[in-house]
């Protein structure tokens, strides 16, 4: 999938299909974190959107992606294949916006925990505070 070229795309939200068709897809610029810029057009359809593929993706032959409102755009080299493709992609997309979320909410409870055990200078700024308020 690298290379680009012609693929089978289906662009949906739920049971909604927007529109399906071959599209060429190219892929440019590596983001250097794991990410590679995609961008997709068709002859007579309005069906060009442009994205990020985590690289893992670029070697197999099919991905999800997800745009806004929720829609999604399927991406497949072997459209006969395309349910069994697509449960699997979702199956990987959920995986990932787990350990994704779930570094999140670690890093944001790393970040704030600790100003909750060494409170000390929050709590004498405090006292200072009302002491001089006071007087």
């Amino acid at each position: 999938m690298k290379k680009g070229g012609d693929i089978f795309c289906v662009n949906f939200s739920g049971e909604k299909i927007y529109d399906m068709d071959f599209v060429r897809i190219d892929f440019s610029r590596n983001d250097g974190q794991g990410y590679t810029r995609f961008g997709t057009s068709h002859e007579t359809k309005l069906m060009g959107c442009s994205s990020w593929i985590n690289d893992d993706d670029l070697s197999g032959h099919c991905f999800l992606s997800e745009f806004c409102g929720p829609s999604y755009y399927f991406f497949t080299l072997k459209p006969k294949t395309w349910r069994e493709d697509l449960m699997w992609e979702l199956k990987k997309m959920v995986s990932r916006k787990k350990k994704r979320y779930g570094d999140e909410i670690k890093n944001t409870e790393n970040t704030v925990k600790p100003l909750l055990k060494s409170s000390d200078q929050v709590d004498d700024f405090i006292t200072k505070y009302q002491e001089n308020k006071k007087s």
